[in-house]
């Protein structure tokens, strides 16, 4: 069994970061199998708090996407603080923080989506 590269794994949790910011937009109009709690506690699989912006190295994340998470993280931390209880998923929307955090998430999303996902399996700048 042969090591993964550093580098592959930063790139894969680009892409699962990536995909979870999308989810977090869409998850008032498509709710799936996951509830409130577990979308936003899911942020914490793949960033630390508190937020290290050098937990996320190029060339798998840009410096403006690792703004935009920390910003994400910001807004995470907000709601997360603010939404105590989940178990009434429909107040936990209506608060300021859901709102302010769903904007960060769509904002973090464009800027993700100008490299669209990476390469599970090469490394970014490298050929196969």
């Amino acid at each position: 069994m042969s090591d993964v590269d550093p580098g592959l794994i930063q790139q894969r949790v680009r892409n699962r970061i990536y995909e979870y910011l999308g989810g977090v937009v869409e998850f008032p109009a498509a709710r799936g199998a996951w509830d409130l709690s577990d979308v936003v506690n899911e942020w914490q699989m793949y960033v630390d708090d508190p937020f290290l912006a050098s937990n996320f190295s190029a060339p798998a994340f840009t410096p403006a996407e690792v703004a935009e998470l920390a910003l994400v993280h910001s807004a995470w931390t907000a709601f997360a603080n603010a939404a105590d209880d989940m178990s009434d998923e429909e107040r936990c929307m209506r608060l300021s923080e859901w709102s302010l955090f769903v904007t960060a998430c769509a904002r973090a999303e464009s800027v993700f989506a100008a490299r669209g996902r990476l390469s599970e399996d090469t490394l970014v700048g490298h050929d196969a």
